[in-house]
């Protein structure tokens, strides 16, 4: 399976495409972006007959948020 493509909407909501469908990750920065685009790849490749369902928040998790501090520094 090709690996989906981290989208950005002109709203700002980040999204991929899997399966022809568009699974938002939320509209965050950047940094908080890529890191749950990670995690939803990473979950994806472990069961790539169930599409999980990503996090469709506006608030990052202390995880997210320190992931996106080590990337940022």
């Amino acid at each position: 399976m090709k690996t989906p493509k981290l989208c950005l909407t002109k709203t700002g909501v980040y999204y991929v495409y899997v399966n022809r469908k568009k699974v938002y990750l939320g509209k965050c920065s950047q940094n908080v972006a890529e890191v749950r685009y990670r995690n939803f790849i990473a979950k994806l490749l472990t069961s790539p007959d169930n599409v999980p369902v990503a996090n469709i928040t506006n608030d990052a998790s202390v995880t997210e948020l320190a992931a996106a501090f080590m990337v940022a520094h």
